[in-house]
């Protein structure tokens, strides 16, 4: 099956290769950005915008990856492509671990060096970034981006549409609410609330939903 990527950026690129390294066909990408028109990034063509998407349905059955950083963007873009059809496809770098690629959700990116240990799952729409450790009996929830070298412990709960940043330690059983972010480096010795903001070490709320 040959694939589009939706976003030409650089997380664009980081799918390129992970796709393109796991033996897939990439047709080309689609982006917004009016510089990036009919160029070539790595020999593959940027065929247009993303309202072209409607086109392409005419040629189902066809895999989409949706290549964009922001998780409620990202998760906007997924749900329009599963309402018309498109098959989402994973993208697991060859360089990566993963104990059972049948728990990890359609759409959803492993990328190099990074590990998905035994009993995990993750959900639909993900970013596992370079490095990250998603150790055993972790869940990760649909939308999520667990980032660069950022290590989860046995039994951690991650919600739907959070963020952990670069290089963060989340301890195990702990439970990252839905929309939650842990900045970069924090070290998480307790519960998250959904969309709390913690940092620091030991990771403390800066802002809240409420707030």
């Amino acid at each position: 099956m040959r694939v589009i990527i939706i976003g030409a950026g650089g997380h664009g690129k980081v799918v390129l290769d992970t796709l393109l390294k796991g033996d897939q066909k990439v047709s080309g990408f689609l982006d917004d950005d009016k510089d990036k028109q009919n160029i070539n990034i790595h020999d593959v063509r940027v065929l247009g915008v993303l309202s072209d998407i409607d086109k392409f349905a005419e040629q189902l059955p066809m895999g989409m990856f949706v290549a964009i950083g922001d998780n409620f963007q990202r998760k906007k873009v997924f749900l329009k492509l599963k309402e018309l059809g498109f098959t989402l496809i994973k993208a697991i770098s060859p360089q990566s671990y993963v104990f059972d690629k049948n728990k990890i959700g359609e759409g959803t990116l492993v990328m190099p060096e990074a590990a998905v240990n035994i009993d995990a799952e993750v959900g639909e729409n993900c970013i596992i970034n370079t490095g990250a450790v998603i150790e055993h009996d972790c869940k990760i929830g649909d939308h999520s981006h667990i980032a660069s070298l950022a290590c989860l412990a046995g039994g951690v709960i991650v919600g739907e549409e959070a963020f952990i940043g670069s290089g963060a330690v989340i301890l195990p059983k702990i439970k990252i609410g839905r929309g939650a972010v842990v900045g970069a480096g924090a070290v998480v010795l307790e519960d998250v609330p959904e969309y709390s903001v913690v940092v620091g070490n030991p990771a403390k709320i800066i802002k809240s939903k409420s707030s």
